[in-house]
């Protein structure tokens, strides 16, 4: 097995479901899109997901969406905003 780490909505690649099977608790994983070999595997662990590491890294995400949409209309003013995106 990969390892599975965790990522905002819309950056992961894969999306994990609950399942009960035979009396047991199971956690199944299927790709949102190809998954290239070698390549991370991620998927958001939910809100009630909390990592000492988790606010700074949302930070820095948020940060960059503002950084890239400056960027984007200094460069093209009638382009849209990246919006925040679930998570």
């Amino acid at each position: 097995m990969r390892f599975l780490n965790h990522a905002i909505s819309f950056l992961e690649n894969a999306r994990a479901k609950n399942l009960f099977v035979n009396g047991n608790h199971r956690i199944s994983f299927y790709a949102k899109k190809d998954i290239q070999i070698g390549e991370e595997i991620f998927f958001n662990y939910g809100s009630e997901f909390i990592a000492p590491w988790k606010k700074e890294f949302d930070n820095k995400i948020k940060k960059f969406k503002t950084s890239l949409n400056h960027m984007k209309k200094t460069q093209n003013p009638d382009l849209i905003e990246i919006s925040d995106f679930d998570e």
